[in-house]
């Protein structure tokens, strides 16, 4: 898409990448044959992701929060059950993850489901009921955008710690979900550098919805009404990036930079939806340069662009060029005037 500001313009492409989700774990499920066996809980995770969340290993010095409901009977989505582990912090405690300061043995006859969801909040907004699971009420996408919200596979009608692979621990499987959209930018630039230079100075996603709630068994989001509207920063230094022709990530080698943002359609995103891009720019010419700080935006809503789906690293590509002086020339034909007949 060409986007024409003056002399200025801006293409960009989405390019959509899925998160690869761990793939590595055998299907052998072995229970582990210990008395009055204490629960715990192996981790794995998909790969990427902000706030430490990299790799198919749950980082050890993270934590996540779980529900276990009780039954007698296999349990499933509007089955009643009874309350068992409720909304429990739980943490690595070498060599096993178990609930932060409690210890929970699995009972001898009945079933045990667990709903687990990661990073852990004791300041309420998670919810569980037998009908739906997991909610999350009013999630808020924060100014700082770096939380990797997860949800984990519902592991139903457990009885007992099971070790699926030797590479992670023995416990409950719980397999973490990315539930927000992975935002990156790159940036490259299509002008001659000994003509001209340009610098971004920031990168900013404008507009965009960033309140919704999250119900685990329809697993969709459901935004706020009325709608709850935020802009964000990717990308912000005085320094700045000096673009050339290959792309350059605004991030640069650290992942942690780019944005987690809530899922949305484009037709939920508003013309007030943007990518906004400011620069600096030096042109050069046969006097003084010229410099002159420039903003273009786009809308996020354009047909050539992505919905932000769950799970998903959008990474737009953006090419910053001018437009070239041309000269359009013509010669304005003679005005013809014939005098009076002439006798000599």
């Amino acid at each position: 898409m060409l986007i024409r500001v003056c002399m200025k313009k801006m293409i960009l492409l989405a390019a959509i990448a899925s998160i690869t989700l761990a793939s590595c774990v055998k299907n052998e499920m072995e229970v582990v044959d210990n008395d009055d066996q204490e629960i715990t809980f192996q981790t794995v995770t998909g790969n990427t992701g902000r706030a430490a969340i990299i790799g198919s290993n749950y980082p050890v010095d993270a934590s996540f929060g779980t529900w276990a409901r009780y039954t007698s009977v296999d349990w499933d989505y509007g089955v009643p059950s009874q309350e068992y582990i409720t909304n429990k912090k739980v943490t690595f405690q070498t060599p096993n993850w178990k609930v932060d300061g409690s210890i929970y043995y699995w009972p001898k006859n009945g079933k045990l489901s667990f709903f687990s969801y990661s990073p852990f909040r004791a300041n309420g907004g998670m919810d569980y009921i037998d009908a739906s699971g997991i909610i999350a009420t009013d999630y808020t996408v924060l100014a700082t955008a770096d939380e990797d919200f997860m949800i984990a596979d519902v592991m139903k009608n457990q009885t007992g710690n099971v070790d699926t692979d030797k590479v992670f621990y023995d416990g409950v499987k719980t397999v973490f979900r990315h539930k927000l959209t992975k935002i990156g930018f790159s940036l490259k630039t299509d002008i001659e550098s000994a003509r001209a230079t340009i610098v971004v100075k920031k990168v900013e996603i404008m507009g965009v919805n960033n309140k919704g709630t999250y119900v685990q068994k329809d697993d969709i989001w459901t935004l706020a009404i009325p709608a709850s509207i935020a802009d964000y920063t990717a990308y912000d230094n005085s320094t700045g990036i000096t673009l050339t022709d290959s792309y350059q990530n605004t991030n640069g080698s650290e992942e942690k930079k780019d944005l987690m943002l809530l899922p949305q359609t484009k037709s939920q995103m508003g013309d007030d939806a943007l990518i906004k891009i400011s620069y600096t720019l030096t042109l050069k010419n046969d006097g003084s340069d010229v410099v002159e700080n420039v903003v273009v935006t786009t809308k996020l809503n354009g047909t050539s662009f992505p919905d932000w789906s769950m799970n998903k690293h959008i990474t737009y590509q953006i090419t910053i060029g001018l437009d070239e002086v041309l000269w359009d020339p013509n010669v304005n034909d003679w005005d013809s005037e014939s005098t009076p007949g002439i006798t000599i």
